[in-house]
């Protein structure tokens, strides 16, 4: 059927790279950004709804292919892979299993899942990767992947600390995307409440959501290790501990209603969807701080996420489960963020 195999080009060489979840806000703007950068490069949106793979397709050009693809259909999703040269999953669905297709297709898959029961599941695959000389990469967009390659490059350069504190702040208005709310959600219902924080971040906050999603073992140098998630405006982030339970039977429509209420903010004059990643540590001697500070959620995970499989691309030798920062190194990181209008701040 055509809404089957829209995307199937016999004459497609290297094959199309495939985005799972392609017509959302990071999977758009992925396909967006690898458009640009290569004029040759295809690429197909593959999600659940043919209908918006085809629209969100049909505003990126001819080169932009639409496909249904529902991964919990294991059959359906080899196929989709076979035909395709290296993959992107922006949904956290079946990722193991999904994992597993791409390797025994030998093609490179790159998740940008952020919870920590993911990106162990993925861990575990490391072994057969290697066997098969498949490729996982994990760690990729804004926590863990950039905060963890921040905590690593600030680790570098002090001595080591006694308490590591890794703060990510996010509007709570966005054109965020479903998986980004459905993980929000997800993180805050798990926390107990608003925890305070050793060492207030910069600009005002001594609060967060205690959230879990840094790996110890990344840090073993470091004694005590927290995470935390902040929102602005301040009420959001009292009132979603308690409420993330009801709301996250509500994904469309609170991901419709943040990006409806951002607008609205915007065309006030209010700037939203700010974002700041902190990562603070505590020595003997003081204090150590580097951050980034930027707008888009969105925009910024694309952006890293696009630079990752463009290194992976460009023939470097990889193989197993590997971290985006073993790929792309964080001055590179820093460097492509910047060109976005992020910025970067150390204090040692």
């Amino acid at each position: 059927m055509i809404e089957e195999s829209d995307s199937m080009r016999a004459d497609a060489s290297p094959g199309p790279i495939l985005i799972v979840g392609g017509y959302g806000s990071v999977g758009r703007r992925i396909a967006e950004f690898l458009l640009a950068a290569n004029r040759e490069q295809e690429v197909v949106l593959a999600g659940r709804s043919i209908d918006r793979a085809r629209a969100a397709a049909a505003v990126l050009g001819t080169r932009c292919l639409p496909r249904r693809l529902d991964v919990a259909d294991a059959r359906a999703t080899r196929e989709a892979f076979e035909a395709a040269s290296a993959v992107v999953m922006t949904t956290e669905a079946h990722l193991q299993r999904t994992a597993r297709i791409a390797i025994d297709a030998g093609i490179p898959l790159v998740s940008i899942a952020a919870s920590l029961e993911k990106l162990r599941s993925l861990a575990e695959l490391d072994e057969e990767a290697r066997a098969k000389r498949g490729l996982i990469v994990n760690d990729v967009g804004l926590a863990p992947g950039l905060m963890n390659a921040m905590a690593h490059d600030l680790l570098a350069k002090i001595d080591p600390p006694r308490r590591l504190e890794l703060i990510l702040r996010l509007s709570a208005f966005g054109d965020h995307g479903r998986e980004a709310v459905r993980w929000t959600l997800e993180r805050a219902g798990e926390a107990g409440g608003l925890q305070s924080l050793s060492i207030p971040t910069p600009h005002g906050g001594n609060q967060g959501i205690l959230v879990d999603f840094v790996d110890r073992e990344d840090f073993p140098s470091c004694e005590h290790v927290t995470s935390y998630l902040q929102l602005t405006p301040i009420f959001a982030m009292r009132a979603l501990p308690a409420s993330a339970g009801y709301l996250r039977h509500l994904v469309p429509g609170f991901s419709m209603a943040s990006n409806a209420t951002s607008n609205l903010l915007n065309l006030l004059g209010l700037q939203t969807d700010k974002v700041m990643v902190c990562v603070q540590a505590k020595t003997k001697e003081g204090l150590g701080r580097s951050v980034m500070k930027g707008t888009g959620q969105a925009r910024i995970t694309a952006r890293v996420t696009g630079e990752t499989l463009l290194r992976i691309l460009e023939g470097g030798v990889y193989e197993g489960v590997c971290k985006m920062e073993s790929i792309l190194s964080f001055p590179r990181m820093r460097r492509t963020l910047e060109n976005e209008g992020c910025t970067f701040f150390d204090m040692l």
